[in-house]
């Protein structure tokens, strides 16, 4: 077990340094993806009174499923 902690297991540490590198990646690609889109977008609700009620039936399940 001490010699997996101190990652003198070439294969285990090239993993965990791998693993740490995607992990940044990904970190900083949902980072950007915030900043740019940052989730105050409200989508505007159907109209139900000017659409029969199949067609919004068929909306709501191709926009929300």
């Amino acid at each position: 077990a001490a010699k997996e902690e101190t990652g003198s297991d070439p294969n285990k540490s090239g993993r965990r340094a791998y693993e740490n590198a995607v992990q940044n990646i990904l970190v900083e690609y949902f980072q950007m993806d915030l900043a740019e889109f940052p989730g105050s977008t409200i989508v505007p609700k159907l109209l139900t009174t000017t659409s029969p009620q199949w067609q919004t039936t068929i909306q709501n399940s191709l926009l929300w499923s």
